[in-house]
């Protein structure tokens, strides 16, 4: 699910991020994991600069979601920042 989800973010980041980010910051703990997790595969280096401004507000929400007490959503945090990080973001 988060593959999935990751992959249409980067096809259609204008329609999916009002969701995303909604989840991620609202969330029940299971869709606040996936939603971190799929980050990770919603990463290239062909991002548009246009949709540069959406990956700031996730990058938000997520250094946010890496002070959760669910280990799982914690580590998934983490580990999209970390992604983030990798592509120079």
């Amino acid at each position: 699910m988060a593959e999935s989800i990751g992959r249409l973010y980067h096809a259609y980041p204008e329609e999916l991020e009002g969701s995303i980010l909604e989840g991620l910051y609202n969330g029940s703990e299971k869709v606040k994991e996936t939603l971190a997790k799929s980050v990770k595969y919603s990463m290239n280096k062909e991002i548009e600069e246009s949709n540069k401004m959406g990956i700031e507000a996730v990058t938000l929400d997520l250094i946010k979601l890496s002070k959760e007490t669910s280990p799982n959503v914690k580590r998934n945090a983490l580990e999209a920042l970390t992604t983030i990080i990798h592509f120079g973001y």
